[in-house]
């Protein structure tokens, strides 16, 4: 299972990150986590692990603007 994470705020992706393998771990469910600090990296990647799941921030001051 692949989750992907992407979100410009450190602070928030690590912490999110942090919980989804705390639960991966305590279930044995075998997910690999990618995280992606801007949408430009996230978009170049996306094609090369395929998401299950996908957490993304909908308000990125690079792509809002």
């Amino acid at each position: 299972m692949n989750i992907l994470i992407c979100d410009d705020d450190k602070k928030d992706l690590d912490r999110l990150e942090g919980l989804i393998r705390r639960y991966d771990e305590e279930r044995h469910i075998g997910a690999d986590v990618y995280c992606y600090e801007n949408a430009a990296d996230f978009l170049a990647d996306i094609s090369d692990h395929v998401p299950d799941i996908i957490f993304l921030d909908i308000n990125m001051e690079e792509m809002d603007s």
